[in-house]
């Protein structure tokens, strides 16, 4: 039996993980940091690298508290973002000196003021694009594992959690490269590992590893989940090649000041749509396809045209196709062509799913109501609501993360590492073992894959409570056969072996999502609801919370937070 051992165990290898891996090496723990992909690689590498610091003018603090609860729609967790603001003045040391991730300076040593956007949603131009983007970011998170000696764990997807008299004291891993399953018993774990939205492929625009595991990790160890019902549709996809369908292509801010939204009968739609927040453009994409009025693929036309008349839209119009952008432009030239690319046509867009608002309920120094677990990231709920606002997740990751860091080492300080009975990690290895070489009626590749289906068909963009009803009796259906699974016997590189687990995390979280969108009978943030159409605050300023009970029932029930 391989068990390893370390004072602080990170369970995902993004821009949150390393952050909180970083703080904690620098106040003195052994660190282990464990990803199931190369560090630095997941959305982090795929971001596109608009970050919000903080600018230094007056009123700038409480400015930015109420971007971020107006685009929450009022049921964010307010302690945790006045964590989150007040530690964004730190944001640039955090990222340059701690990461070394380059800002882009001008000689004076400032940001060049072209450099700082408006982002749809803010009352104030506090953006800046990352130089490299998530390419460069990757490369600057691992230099810095390197940089403060954590030891890394790689091709380490986390089985279970282990438990032992009340605490989280460890978990258990699998290597699907070398088939090997061991265990790493520690006086904190971290969770870092993002959101789920893998559950909405193809028509999603994240990383194939983001299947939600943290979050069924957590729920399982008896922790509540909030706010699952809250998926950030990001409202510019592709819509056609199939192959490319679900690509981000651009948010609200690069439609530009003379940016059009048109349904098939070139109406506008909605009127500054580079000053809305993703879920205000997202939602009017929606209903208007819904009425008919989409294109021949679904969704509605992007008109970019004027832009490249008006000072601030050739700007963006210049990042789109030669500078910061460029990565956006060239999927549009890739799937629409030559004259989309140089905006000289519109084309077709509708909403990707991009991210999870909801997450593992934490408190604003990051600990969960399970001692001994933390988490930070994607993988909790409570900062962004029901509505996140562009450009603030890379503040949340590296922000939060590093505060989440320096506090576990802090409660940890006078632990040690525990002392859990051989046989209780024997026990959770051999249940990851046992699932290799299983004989049964199914695949789970085939049923992750008809759970997708579910998941974007009925608990989408657009919801009712029949279709929602629906959802849960298939997920529930899919969550029976997936007692009966088939995985294939061999050790090195059983891809099937991963799929097995990972079918069995979403398949939670699908649950979770539709329970909570079901008993969510309103219309509010990314909650989109045909049949409870208004947003309704007299009954609904409230979050929803999810909870594993220990028969194996998920129970939903809302309350003020």
């Amino acid at each position: 039996m391989d068990v390893l051992d370390c004072d602080v165990l990170v369970i995902g290898g993004g821009g949150a993980g390393v952050a909180a891996a970083v703080a904690a090496a620098e106040e003195g723990a052994g660190v282990m940091l464990a990803s199931k992909e190369p560090v630095g690689y997941g959305n982090t590498k795929l971001i596109g690298g608009v970050i919000a610091i903080l600018p230094q003018a007056e009123g700038a603090h409480e400015a930015f508290l109420k971007d971020i609860a107006e685009s929450a729609e009022g049921i964010n967790n307010e302690e945790i973002t006045k964590v989150l603001v007040n530690g964004s003045v730190r944001l640039r040391d955090i990222l340059e000196d701690k990461l070394g991730v380059f800002l882009g300076r001008d000689e004076e040593g400032n940001f060049p003021s072209k450099a700082v956007i408006k982002a749809g949603g803010h009352s104030q131009a506090r953006s800046l694009i990352i130089p490299g983007k998530g390419q460069a970011l990757s490369l600057s998170l691992r230099g810095a594992t390197a940089k403060y000696g954590i030891e890394i764990l790689n091709d380490a997807m986390a089985a279970s959690l282990l438990c032992h008299e009340g605490k989280v004291v460890g978990a258990v891993f699998l290597d699907v490269k070398h088939g090997k399953t061991y265990a790493v018993l520690s006086r904190a774990v971290i969770l870092a590992t993002g959101g789920c939205c893998w559950l909405y492929y193809p028509f999603t625009d994240v990383s194939r590893t983001t299947t939600g595991d943290g979050m069924s990790l957590a729920l399982r160890a008896g922790v509540e989940l909030r706010d699952m019902e809250q998926i950030q549709f990001i409202p510019f996809g592709i819509t056609h090649p199939k192959s490319m369908m679900g690509i981000l292509c651009g948010e609200p801010y690069t439609a530009g000041p003379r940016g059009k939204l048109l349904n098939k009968n070139g109406e506008k739609v909605l009127k500054d749509v580079w000053r809305k927040t993703r879920a205000e453009v997202s939602k009017a994409i929606i209903l208007e396809a819904k009425k008919g009025n989409g294109g021949p693929h679904g969704g509605l036309f992007l008109d970019l045209q004027d832009n490249k008349e008006d000072p601030e839209g050739a700007f963006i119009y210049d990042q789109y196709t030669k500078g910061a952008l460029r990565d956006l432009g060239e999927v549009v030239r890739f799937s629409y062509g030559e004259k989309a690319f140089h905006w000289d046509e519109p084309w077709e867009v509708y909403p990707t799913a991009h991210y999870s608002m909801g997450g593992v309920k934490v408190e604003k120094d990051g600990r969960t109501s399970k001692a001994g677990l933390w988490a930070v990231g994607e993988v909790t709920g409570g900062l962004h609501g029901a509505n996140r606002l562009g450009s603030v997740s890379l503040t949340d990751i590296f922000v939060l993360g590093s505060l989440c860091g320096k506090n576990v080492v802090e409660a940890i300080r006078s632990e040690r590492t525990p002392e859990v009975p051989t046989e209780a990690v024997s026990e959770e290895l051999e249940k990851v073992e046992s699932m290799r070489g299983r004989q049964g009626k199914y695949s789970p590749r085939d049923l992750l894959r008809r759970l997708q289906d579910v998941m974007w068909e009925k608990v989408g963009p657009l919801r009712d409570g029949t279709m929602l009803e629906e959802a849960l009796s298939e997920i529930r259906e899919l969550g029976e056969k997936a007692g009966d699974i088939s995985v294939s016997p061999y050790r090195l590189c059983n891809t099937s072996w991963r799929d097995a687990l990972e079918l069995r995390f979403m398949l939670d979280l699908a649950e979770c999502t539709a329970l909570s969108a079901l008993l969510r009978e309103e219309s509010r943030g990314s909650h989109l609801r045909t049949d409870y159409p208004s947003r309704d605050d007299n009954n609904w300023l409230r979050s929803i919370f999810v909870n594993h009970e220990k028969e194996g029932e998920i129970t939903a029930d809302a309350r003020s937070t």
